[in-house]
């Protein structure tokens, strides 16, 4: 006969759901920590790929200072990006990528099982003598040390790289797309952009970046890039060059 277990009225929390809330507050603060090392990432890798963009055009980035929603945005799109293009050398290179991860995790293996390891413990081991014992240990002790400095520092610099590299790729990757964009001058598929200040042409070429003072345009035909100041100039989208004279 089944039994029932009586329950007051008053009781609204079962231990069920008691545990589950206490199990979900736990992870709270790990879902905290994954989001702040998340947006700082983001932000890392939108500033670089900014700054390194900007660098590789001839500009000088400190003049086109942007926000915080502006960098995550673009750090966004920059590692989808990256992540986009590094699935693809994956998949082309699978076996590769698959015997990589079976020495890498055979290596991790190994060094666990030496960090674990006790001469004590170890039945091949109980009829040595003491001082082989302690050399065992010394010897041991020295190994695992000896991997965990190097791999601290290595896990360190391999996290900056990870942050720094989809940045910095990005940004020159951009920047070498726009001059082979721009290498036959501005046209229906490149569009260009007209500089014009007091009635008169400054310039043609895709606005590179802006600010409140400032504006950063590529000239297709010098190769070179200018800054130019915002006050009183006027900007018309062309399709073509208009040998020196702005569209109408």
């Amino acid at each position: 006969m089944a039994r029932h277990r009586s329950v007051d009225r008053g009781e609204h929390v079962t231990p069920v759901t008691e545990s589950r809330g206490k199990s979900l507050l736990t992870l709270l603060p790990l879902v905290a920590a994954l989001l702040t090392a998340g947006s700082v990432c983001l932000h890392a890798i939108g500033v670089i790929a900014h700054r390194v963009f900007l660098n590789e055009m001839g500009v000088p980035p400190d003049l086109f200072p942007k926000d915080v929603t502006w960098i995550l945005t673009n750090g966004f799109y920059v590692l989808l990006d990256r992540w986009y293009l590094l699935f693809k050398i994956y998949a082309d290179q699978s076996w590769s990528f698959f015997l990589y991860c079976i020495l890498f995790s055979a290596a991790l293996l190994a060094y666990w099982q030496l960090l674990r390891w006790n001469p004590k413990k170890a039945e091949w081991a109980e009829n040595l003598p003491a001082w082989i014992k302690a050399a065992l240990r010394f010897f041991s002790l020295c190994l695992v040390v000896g991997g965990s400095v190097p791999g601290a520092v290595s896990l360190v610099l391999l996290l900056m790289v990870v942050v720094g590299a989809p940045g910095e790729y990005a940004g020159k990757a951009q920047a070498e797309k726009l001059r082979q964009r721009y290498a036959k001058g501005c046209s229906v598929e490149a569009p260009c952009t007209d500089v014009i200040k007091a009635g008169g042409l400054v310039m043609s070429g895709p606005v590179l970046d802006a600010s409140q003072s400032h504006l950063a345009v590529y000239n297709p035909t010098t190769k070179q890039s200018y800054v130019i100041e915002i006050n009183g100039i006027e900007l018309r989208r062309i399709a073509s060059l208009q040998s020196g004279k702005p569209a109408n």
